[in-house]
């Protein structure tokens, strides 16, 4: 809240927050809380986005109640933050999603292309503090986000 523009800003960011967590826990809620598949997952929390210019594509896996939640969050993040000043600003901007699982571990690639020129941020807002902060410790992971200037990258490698 502390970086926000406004209040009103600040109100729709944390409303698109608690939307995207409501629809996690709708996904797990189904299931009686004993996991979610990540393609739902990845569906849901991008579901405001216009879907001609997200494409997803991953191994079929049910992932844990805590990694459903923590990824909803952070591709709510990835998306909202390619909304304001990446890829999904532009009509022409596309974003990939793409995971794969290898002996324990989920690797989950974002890139963005088509946006404009990127840049490094001059301060740390709430995505990037959840990238680096809640994913390494809630998912024992790793998180790298690469400001190239043809579009963000964020690769996410998280043990299951």
């Amino acid at each position: 809240m502390r970086n926000a523009r406004d209040l009103p800003s600040a109100r729709q960011a944390v409303e698109q927050r608690i939307r995207s967590m409501a629809q996690a826990h709708d996904l797990l809620t189904m299931r009686a809380w004993t996991g979610a598949n990540l393609t739902d997952v990845a569906a849901r929390a991008l579901n405001a986005f216009s879907p001609a210019q997200v494409k997803t594509e991953g191994t079929d896996i049910t992932v844990s109640p805590k990694h459903a939640l923590a990824l909803s969050l952070t591709l709510h993040e990835l998306a909202t933050n390619a909304t304001k000043y990446g890829a999904l600003s532009h009509p022409e901007g596309r974003v990939s999603l793409r995971w794969t699982v290898q002996d324990g571990l989920l690797q989950l690639g974002w890139k963005e292309s088509g946006g404009p020129v990127v840049t490094p941020p001059t301060r740390k807002g709430f995505g990037t503090r959840l990238l680096e902060d809640i994913l390494i410790r809630d998912l024992g992971g790793q998180t790298k986000i690469d400001y190239h200037p043809s579009g963000l990258r964020c690769d996410i490698t998280a043990m299951l």
